[in-house]
């Protein structure tokens, strides 16, 4: 331990992949994959489910959707969760592929 930083490696690093030229390592494609499927997940929970709906209607207008059964804390609560754990995961992927988290990487 100490204040010096250190190296941690997250995922698995091997020989890059090549496709027609184009060198990508087993990181990026891994960070690729996570990426479009969190993206596909928000999408689906966003248009195909209540709390999306929900999410959509106190974007909107809080005060109607409060009118019409919405418990507004409650989406706004789930909204900054969700939030959270995108930025969770893109914190993880960022740390994966750079592999060297200081306090002060702003």
């Amino acid at each position: 331990m100490g204040p010096n930083p250190r190296k941690a490696d997250v995922l698995p690093t091997g020989a890059p992949l090549t496709l027609g030229g184009i060198s990508i390592g087993s990181v990026d494609v891994i960070t690729i994959i996570a990426s479009c499927a969190l993206m596909f997940a928000l999408q689906r929970i966003v248009f195909h489910t209540r709390i999306g709906t929900a999410m959509r209607a106190v974007s909107w207008n809080p005060s109607v959707a409060a009118l019409m059964g919405v418990n507004v804390d409650r989406v706004i609560s789930f909204t900054f969760v969700l939030g959270s754990v995108l930025a969770a995961v893109a914190g993880i992927l960022y740390s994966a592929k750079y592999a060297k988290v200081e306090p002060l990487m702003a």
